[in-house]
């Protein structure tokens, strides 16, 4: 599976650790407390708005171009290893 959209649901627990082949994925309007996309190295596309996310790693997804992590409670957001980032919201 390459794009999953799973938006605008209840979802408290997602686990995508074994679709190494995504790259976009869509979760926002959930009640996500975690999000772990470690295994998640082809993600280029990530929403995970409106959730309940105090953190989120991104360390190992260095390809991502399009994140949209608003209307969480993050704490710190560090981007320094996803150098083709063009759109932030």
């Amino acid at each position: 599976m390459k794009t999953l959209n799973c938006g605008f649901n209840r979802i408290r627990y997602l686990d995508i650790s074994h679709n190494a082949m995504l790259t976009k994925l869509v979760c926002y309007w959930n009640i996500l407390s975690e999000l772990r996309l470690e295994q998640n190295v082809d993600l280029t596309e990530l929403d995970c708005s409106y959730n309940s996310l105090f953190a989120l790693e991104l360390h190992q997804n260095p390809r991502l171009t399009y994140l949209h992590c608003a209307n969480n409670y993050l704490m710190s957001l560090h981007l320094e290893d996803c150098p083709d980032l063009t759109e932030i919201r």
